[in-house]
């Protein structure tokens, strides 16, 4: 029996880590799937759970920078998209998104480098330039703005927002040219 003990210990113990892992994946599929409480809630366990890295830790905080936006916790949305970008200085997305909120805040020229940087990288991405656009608008640097208009009708559209981008650049190509 003595012997045996050692055994269950480390059988028990593997038992325990495999739904431990079990319980952190899911937590990492209902923060990217879902959404509102449960889908934050899932996104803090993923993080705090320390078992992802690189590209993937960068996804669970652009999901959870998503899900604090609705819950209207912007500078912990900003936050995690900084740590998305930090990780992944690449990802376009969150590049957008926090352009996004540096919009809501009013924090218009920092808006417009992030929605350039997330365009730098990915120069078909139609909703960074339809997004920047609005903000020339705002700005009334109507010059730029139509010229962001009108890129995203010179190229075909790409993502699942791509043909709404279009439909939007239409729609204020038509209202800058009515003038003021």
């Amino acid at each position: 029996m003595d012997r045996l003990l050692p055994v269950l210990a480390v059988f028990a113990l593997l038992l325990g880590t495999s739904g431990l892992l079990a319980q952190t994946a899911n937590d990492a599929a209902v923060c990217h799937k879902s959404s509102g409480a449960e889908a934050l809630a899932a996104c803090d366990r993923a993080i705090a759970s320390g078992s992802f890295e690189g590209l993937e830790l960068a996804r669970l905080h652009t999901s959870r920078g998503v899900e604090r936006r609705g819950a209207k916790d912007i500078d912990g949305a900003i936050a995690d998209y900084d740590a998305a970008i930090k990780i992944n200085p690449t990802d376009q997305f969150a590049f957008n998104n926090r352009a996004n909120l540096w919009r809501d805040k009013g924090d218009l020229e920092r808006a417009i480098a992030d929605y350039s940087e997330a365009i730098r990288i990915d120069p078909g991405y139609t909703a960074a330039y339809v997004n920047r656009g609005l903000v020339y608008e705002r700005l009334k640097d109507l010059d730029r703005a139509r010229a962001d208009y009108q890129q995203v009708l010179a190229m075909p559209p790409r993502y699942a927002n791509g043909p709404g981008g279009q439909d939007m650049a239409r729609k204020r190509l038509a209202a800058l040219s009515k003038g003021p």
